[in-house]
């Protein structure tokens, strides 16, 4: 009989313990319920990726880049390489012209490297 009334007290404090922990647990659902609705009312901020084309001349003065990622802009969530600070505000008056000149070049070495492996294939089956 007593085995039986101490199984009965444990049951009912285990179940006040966890009934405890479900209101208290209740209390911040509600919180946390407001603020999800709040976040899903508010616009959402679009996190475009930043992407570096890693051009080697720069698109301004036409020249080799001594150490890509040293000067950069930033444009429309490209990053550009630049050889020196002073090419940004210039790149900035005309992007189109300086991202033209950028595309050609990496078309130029897309080129070339297709017309080397094309060589290193042929080489390889002689």
């Amino acid at each position: 009989m007593i085995k039986k009334a101490l199984l009965v007290v444990v049951l009912l404090a285990a179940v006040a313990v966890v009934g405890a922990r479900l209101a208290v647990a209740g209390e911040g659902c509600a919180d946390a319920g407001e603020s999800m609705a709040a976040a899903a009312a508010a616009p959402a901020e679009v996190k475009v990726p930043v992407v570096s084309v890693n051009n080697t001349v720069c698109p301004v003065e036409g020249t080799l880049i001594s150490k890509p990622g040293e000067y950069t802009v930033e444009y429309e969530s490209v990053i550009y390489n630049l050889c020196c600070e002073n090419c940004k505000a210039e790149f900035l008056k005309d992007p189109a012209k300086y991202i033209a000149k950028v595309n050609e070049e990496k078309a130029k070495a897309d080129a070339a490297a297709v017309k080397v492996a094309a060589t290193m294939e042929a080489e390889a089956k002689m």
